[in-house]
């Protein structure tokens, strides 16, 4: 039984790591509240009044997707709800 855990050992010691690149702060800064463009895609239709499910159909995303990046939309507006961050994306000019 030890020797499959040294060979796991030995394998992870010769395991390379490669660290992450450093942030693009030019593209950081193309994004208005930090939102990935997934979620402002998300938001825009949310604000017409469309449901998730209507968000998933109308784009390539699934409703579990749309609900994800709408929460994370959200939290980074500092939004307590959807309404709020459809407001809140109106008016920091996310959303026109």
């Amino acid at each position: 039984m030890a020797e499959p855990i040294v060979a796991a050992a030995q394998r992870s010691s010769q395991t390379r790591i490669v660290p992450r690149p450093a942030p693009n702060r030019a593209r950081q800064a193309e994004r208005p509240l930090g939102l990935t463009r997934g979620e402002i895609e998300c938001l825009r239709p949310a604000a017409e009044g469309l449901t998730s499910e209507e968000i998933a159909e109308r784009l390539p995303f699934t409703t579990e997707t749309v609900t994800t990046d709408l929460k994370a939309a959200i939290r980074k507006i500092g939004a307590s709800n959807c309404a709020q961050a459809i407001a809140g994306g109106i008016r920091r000019g996310v959303i026109a």
